[in-house]
C-alpha cells in the first residue's frame, strides 16, 4: 500500500504535468512506432524535454520469473528531444543510434537463455531526470521472437533434429535452411535459431553433429554423413523449395556449411555462415585429427591448426 509520503509525491508530479499543460508546455512523453523489417523493430522518441536536459531511459521486462533490464543516459538536443534513431546515449548498455537499443541490450538471467523471448512479452520504457523522478513511461508489447511456431518430431531418421515450421502455412513450397551450432555442441543453439528463422517465414531444421546422445563428445573426427542425411531429408519435405536450400551455421557450424555449400550444390543453393571459417580446422581439442569425417574419411587431406600464419592451401574451402 502506497505511503502518505508516496501518494503526496505522486500528487505534485501530476499536478506538475497539469500544469506544464496549462502553460501551453507539453509534458515528456514516450513515442513509439513501428517500423518496416524483421521481427517488428520499433522507432522510439522521447518528446518535451528540457532542452540539454540529461535523462536516463530504461526498459524492464519480467520473463520467465526472471527481471531483464537495460539503462542509457541522452542528453536532449535544443528542441528538447530524444530520437534514438539518430541520438547516441553518452553512456550506458548500448553505445550507438539505435532504436532497437532498450531492448536487444537487457540482461538478467534466464534458464531459458535467449529463448525466453519466443512468445509475447511486455516491455516497460520509463524516462528518469538527474534526481531519480519519473518523467514519462510506457508498456510496449513485444511480439516475441519466435511466437506459434510449431515444431516437428523427426523420428527414424539418420540424424539428431528438430524441424520448425512458420506459424502461418501459405500453401506454397517456400526456401528452408538447414541449421547448425557452434563447438558448444548439442542441438540447442541451432534449434534456437531455426525458430527464429521460422519466424521470419522459412522452414528450418536444426541438425546436431556432436554431443548429443549416441554422437561423439569432442568436436574430433566428427562424421557429416548425419548433417548430409539432414539435407536430403528436408529436400523431401512438401514445404520446402528443394531449389532454394540454405545451410546456415554459426563458428564451426558456419565452416560446415560452407563446405556443404561448396562440395553438395545438389542440395545446398547458398550458405550463411557468421563467424564461420573458410578453412577446415584441425579437431579441438586435440588438433592432431581432423574435425571432420565423410564415409570414416577426412573432409581433406589437411587441416588448418590454431597458430597457423598460412593455413594448409588444401584445407581451404572452395567457395
Amino acid at each position: 500500500m502506497p505511503t502518505a509520503r508516496q501518494t503526496l509525491i505522486g500528487t505534485l508530479l501530476a499536478a506538475a504535468a497539469l500544469a506544464l499543460t496549462a502553460c501551453g508546455e507539453t509534458p515528456p512523453t514516450i513515442d513509439v512506432t513501428r517500423a518496416e523489417g524483421p521481427f517488428a523493430p520499433l522507432e522510439v522518441r522521447v518528446t518535451g524535454l528540457r532542452p540539454g536536459a540529461e535523462v536516463e531511459l530504461t526498459a524492464t521486462a519480467h520473463v520467465d520469473d526472471m527481471r531483464f533490464a537495460s539503462a542509457a543516459t541522452f542528453e536532449a538536443d535544443d528542441d528538447g528531444v530524444v530520437d534514438l534513431t539518430r541520438t547516441a546515449p553518452t553512456s550506458g548498455s548500448w553505445s550507438t543510434a539505435d532504436p532497437m537499443g532498450p531492448f536487444w541490450s537487457m540482461t538478467g538471467v534466464s534458464s531459458r537463455s535467449p529463448s525466453a523471448f519466443d512468445e509475447p512479452y511486455d516491455v516497460d520504457l520509463a524516462v528518469v531526470d538527474s534526481s531519480g523522478a519519473t518523467l514519462a513511461d510506457l508498456r510496449v508489447e513485444r511480439p516475441g521472437t519466435a511466437p506459434g511456431l510449431e515444431t516437428r518430431p523427426v523420428e527414424g531418421a539418420r540424424f539428431v533434429g528438430a524441424y520448425v515450421l512458420p506459424a502461418a502455412d501459405s500453401g506454397a513450397a517456400r526456401p528452408a535452411a538447414l541449421v547448425l551450432g557452434g563447438s558448444e555442441g548439442g542441438l540447442e543453439s541451432a534449434a534456437m535459431t531455426a525458430r527464429w528463422i521460422a519466424s521470419l517465414g522459412y522452414p528450418a531444421l536444426a541438425v546436431s553433429y556432436f554431443g548429443e546422445p549416441g554422437q561423439p563428445t569432442e568436436l574430433e573426427e566428427v562424421p557429416v554423413d548425419p548433417v548430409v542425411a539432414g539435407l536430403e531429408w528436408l529436400h523431401a519435405q512438401a514445404e520446402v523449395d528443394s531449389d532454394a536450400l540454405f545451410t546456415f551455421g554459426v563458428s564451426r557450424g558456419g565452416e560446415l556449411a560452407l563446405w556443404l555449400a561448396a562440395e553438395r550444390p545438389e542440395l545446398v543453393a547458398g550458405a550463411l555462415a557468421p563467424v564461420g571459417s573458410g578453412f577446415l580446422v584441425c579437431g579441438y581439442p586435440d588438433d592432431s585429427v581432423p574435425a571432420w569425417t565423410l564415409g570414416a574419411q577426412p573432409l581433406s587431406p589437411a587441416c588448418t591448426k590454431e597458430g597457423d600464419t598460412v593455413p594448409p592451401a588444401a584445407s581451404q574451402i572452395d567457395v
